[in-house]
């Protein structure tokens, strides 16, 4: 992955690209967050742990069946 960039340099940089100059001919409008979006994704439910790295979890598993009868 490279460097992380703002959204909104990659909006100017856009608009530049394709002949527009940024805040005169088009206007950037930040309208926040709508319904049902999200500004963090958790990866694991709060009562799943995780194991940190060089750390042993004891894992149920089920047993795997070669053949039926």
């Amino acid at each position: 992955m490279g460097a992380p960039i703002r959204i909104v340099d990659l909006a100017h940089d856009l608009t530049e690209v394709s002949g527009l100059v940024p805040g005169r001919e088009i206007q950037i409008v930040f309208a926040g967050l709508r319904p049902g979006e999200k500004l963090v994704e958790e990866l694991f439910p709060v009562s799943e742990r995780s194991a940190r790295p060089g750390e042993v979890l004891d894992v149920d598993v089920a047993p795997v069946y070669t053949s039926l009868y």
